[in-house]
């Protein structure tokens, strides 16, 4: 092998990533420790697993586990939860009503992308079968950033002065999680009521890094009336029109805040039914957004000799 110094520094770069460069990690978030208070939420979910804070923001939901020899999707009718009867999943959600909140912490800075929506925040709600209402009640939030965890500001630019008891301002989380890119509506509602494990390994999962293409049926004007043919509807472009191949979620532009970056992010209930609860399930910052970390930015360098390996979701 010849001895060329720059050789030497690739291998010596390429060795230190090298796990990083095989695989894809998404930039999610952590709750910062003594953060979390829930306020006022149902019986159901107060304290418990519902209240730990070393709960498992990051987690992609797929299904709520199995029973009977059927698998049970995320999608319209079935929202992830913790405590899984079925065997699923481990704890991987928070809750809080009014009074409540919690603070937290993304893996990695992100920044404003012209365009684009940069965050998003997924929520446990679902669609009630029947009825086209909220399953889960009203979820809503004041939503403030920060860039050093103590200087807080709303998604507007704000300053808050008080970031655990602002309310002032909020937004709607009530935009439902689809784990799989069924490509029409109809066969995500049967698949609600349980299908083989098999049916479900055959589909794409859906992208929990790409904010949905249009949300307003869930957190704007629409109607129960108009959920409710949703979930009958056979259309495909009608679904990829509200979803696209994102898994959903509720998504969030930080171009008004006047921050550099940011690296906190602030929840607090509002106008959250006292029999409910938001049920923050994760938080994803879009690739585009994401600052890199200095490992990474020798993967952006080994990126332009085409030596990386091709990202894969975890």
């Amino acid at each position: 092998m010849n001895d060329c110094p720059f050789l030497r520094i690739l291998a010596a770069g390429v060795a230190a990533v090298g796990v990083a460069a095989g695989a894809h990690a998404a930039n999610s978030v952590t709750i910062v420790n003594g953060s979390l208070t829930q306020g006022t939420v149902k019986a159901s979910l107060t304290g418990g697993a519902y209240a730990v804070e070393t709960n498992d923001l990051s987690d992609f939901p797929l299904d709520t586990g199995a029973f009977g020899g059927s698998a049970f999707p995320i999608n319209f009718v079935n929202p992830n939860y913790n405590g899984n009867a079925f065997g699923g999943n481990a704890d991987t959600m928070v809750a809080f009503g009014n009074g409540g909140g919690v603070t937290l912490k993304f893996d990695q800075a992100i920044a404003d992308v012209d365009g684009q929506k940069e965050f998003g925040i997924f929520t446990a709600q679902a669609i009630t079968g029947g009825v086209g209402s909220f399953f889960n009640g009203n979820m809503e939030a004041a939503i403030l950033v920060s860039a050093n965890g103590a200087d807080w500001v709303t998604l507007d630019g704000t300053a808050v002065t008080d970031p655990t008891a602002y309310t002032a301002t909020s937004h709607k989380l009530n935009a439902p999680t689809m784990a799989y890119d069924f490509g029409n509506a109809a066969l995500a509602n049967s698949y609600g009521f349980g299908t083989s494990q098999a049916n479900l390994d055959a589909l794409t999962a859906a992208d929990f890094e790409t904010p949905m293409v249009n949300d307003d049926l869930f957190n704007g004007s629409g109607t129960d009336a108009q959920r409710l043919a949703l979930l009958s509807d056979s259309s495909t472009a009608t679904y990829d029109g509200i979803f696209g191949d994102s898994a959903g979620g509720n998504w969030f532009d930080i171009a008004n805040t006047g921050l550099s970056e940011v690296n906190y992010l602030r929840l607090n209930g509002v106008n959250v039914p006292s029999g409910g609860g938001i049920r923050l399930d994760a938080v994803f910052a879009t690739p585009q957004a994401t600052i890199p970390e200095p490992a990474s930015l020798v993967l952006l360098g080994l990126a332009g000799l085409g030596l990386t390996a091709p990202r894969r979701r975890r």
